[in-house]
């Protein structure tokens, strides 16, 4: 241990070395010999008293105790710098290594790799990237050749600041450099940038590269190449990886499995992941709330909420905890297919946990109410956002228009929409629709018109849904002339006239006493394919030509 202190304090401050000689036990000069001795003994004292600092605060206290010492050498120095870095308190740290490479330490000391890497690695550890990168390029103003660790920690520098690009030009002269070979932790580090941007291709391009190289890729190797295939949206390559990984003897665990899993989720592949959920509790891999919240997250998408509460059961009887996250795929399985009373005793389940809902939840909530019309309920628990301390979004307020649509309660419509609006959240078009709709199923077609105007103004604009609601609102009150415009409307916008346009158009000209122009968007509809309602025929007499 002291032939490393010795070869260290080497490149510190040449002279500053003990001769390795045994100093005379007495004598003249013994006293001379012995005091280079102690200061050594002292400032490995001091070194092991610095590394010992742990936690987000003990780097001040690190920073003291290197102060403290009147002769501090480069290994107290990086003692302390490693402890700001651990700290993630990159700025100290590189405090500490301008006073070295500035020579503004108390004792000549001069900045080696060792030094260098551990700054860089504080830096890494905050995703300080320009900084990282700035003391790579001055590592050789300074004559210090950059090894592995160093490329390393830049390539980790740029993945987590989401810079991609630099982390893979990085990886490009750690690959082209004479003097440092590249190891897997730096495919793992420059995989990881990809995985940030899914980029799933350039990611499954890297792991090739380093089994070209049998660097021999790990667990975390594989987990990152299934990250970028996650945020990609690529389940297919995602589960390939799996497979991959396993038959090359790597053992996937709780970090790859639930990737695996989210990939699945995002692309909607319910099936997929149940089955890979199976594949790891076969595995010996206890599942955790992030596994099973993404498969009820894809049960939730599919609309499968009674699968969805089994699974919620089922981790629950296993010892996992549901979470926030789990709740609302829940809660929203349940809203998809208007199973109000089911959602709303997962949200007193949520509450019961002691987790807070979000304003995810809330939303969802809302909608299961507003999709059973439940008016009041709905507005209660937008009202019950507010009290705690939540803001609700255009999810929640679209939610409550559309539980006011379903009620027909077309005036409280209206004043969610002034409200949204004096809380400064844009209606969207759902809400725009809800709202038509609103106006559509009490006959208001003059509003109804009013509101596609204003959300023509808006920064929306109307879809198919949009203009059929408004025609249906004109069908009622036999407005044909309104109706015929806005199907005219609707083809100049390339928008595509369905059934329920083309039957709007034709009921309003019958009860405006149009039967040739209605006869027309009936012959339109069957020369079209559709099939129209039997009691529009039967109001026109109509027989096919």
């Amino acid at each position: 241990r002291t032939r490393r202190w010795r070869r260290c304090l080497a490149s510190a401050a040449p002279g500053s070395i003990p001769p390795k000689s045994k100093p005379p036990a007495s004598g003249p000069g013994a006293e001379e010999e012995r005091a280079p001795m102690s200061l050594f003994r002292s400032q490995m004292a001091a070194t092991r008293r610095i590394q010992e600092m742990t936690g987000s605060e003990n780097w001040k206290e690190a920073i003291r105790l290197l102060r403290a010492h009147p002769h501090p050498n480069i290994y107290m120095y990086v003692a302390a710098i490693c402890v700001c870095g651990r700290a993630r308190s990159h700025r100290p740290a590189l405090e500490l290594h301008r006073e070295i490479v500035e020579g503004r330490a108390p004792v000549p000391i001069r900045a080696n790799v060792v030094s260098f890497n551990a700054t860089l690695s504080a830096c890494e550890r905050a995703a300080a990237a320009d900084s990282a990168a700035a003391l790579f390029r001055d590592m050789e103003r300074h004559l210090v050749r950059p090894d592995v660790i160093s490329y390393n920690a830049l390539i980790s520098a740029f993945a987590k600041a989401g810079r991609m690009e630099e982390a893979l030009a990085t990886l490009e002269l750690l690959l082209a450099s004479p003097n440092a070979s590249p190891t897997i932790v730096s495919f793992n580090s420059a995989i990881n940038a990809c995985a940030r941007r899914g980029e799933w291709a350039r990611a499954l391009e890297l792991l090739a590269e380093a089994d070209r190289r049998k660097l021999g890729a790990t667990v975390v190797t594989y987990s990152a190449v299934i990250s970028a295939c996650e945020k990609g949206r690529k389940w297919e390559f995602a589960v390939r990886v799996l497979r991959l990984m396993r038959r090359r003897g790597v053992a996937p665990n709780v970090v790859t499995f639930s990737a695996a899993i989210s990939a699945c989720e995002k692309s909607g592949e319910w099936e997929a992941a149940l089955k890979v959920l199976a594949e790891m509790e076969a595995a010996g891999v206890a599942p955790n709330v992030v596994a099973y919240s993404a498969v009820i997250s894809a049960l939730e998408k599919k609309g499968m909420w009674e699968r969805a509460l089994e699974l919620l059961d089922a981790m629950r009887s296993r010892g996992v905890a549901p979470n926030k996250f789990t709740f609302s795929a829940a809660i929203s399985a349940c809203e998809k297919t208007g199973q109000w009373a089911r959602a709303e005793q997962l949200f007193l389940d949520m509450k019961e946990a002691n987790i807070e809902a979000d304003v995810v939840c809330y939303s969802a909530l809302i909608s299961a109410y507003g999709k059973s019309g439940l008016v009041n309920r709905a507005i209660e628990k937008l009202n019950e956002m507010w009290v705690a301390g939540l803001e609700p979004n255009v999810v929640s307020y679209s939610a409550c228009i559309t539980a006011c649509e379903k009620a027909g309660q077309i005036e409280k419509a209206f004043e969610l929409v002034e409200e949204m609006k004096a809380v400064n959240v844009e209606p969207n078009l759902i809400s725009y629709n809800a709202l038509i709709s609103a106006c559509a199923r009490v006959a208001d077609w003059e509003r109804a018109v009013s509101v596609l105007k204003m959300l023509r103004e808006s920064r929306h604009h109307p879809d198919i849904f949009s203009f059929n609601a408004v025609i249906s609102a004109c069908s009622k009150c036999g407005q044909w002339e309104t109706a015929v415009d806005l199907l005219n409307e609707m083809r100049e916008a390339l928008i595509e006239p369905d059934i329920i346009s083309l039957s709007g158009c034709a009921i309003a000209c019958i009860k405006g006493e149009k039967d040739d122009l209605a006869t027309a968007f009936l012959d339109e509809m069957v020369r079209m394919g559709m099939a129209p309602h039997p009691s529009l025929i039967r109001a026109l007499g109509y027989v096919e030509t």
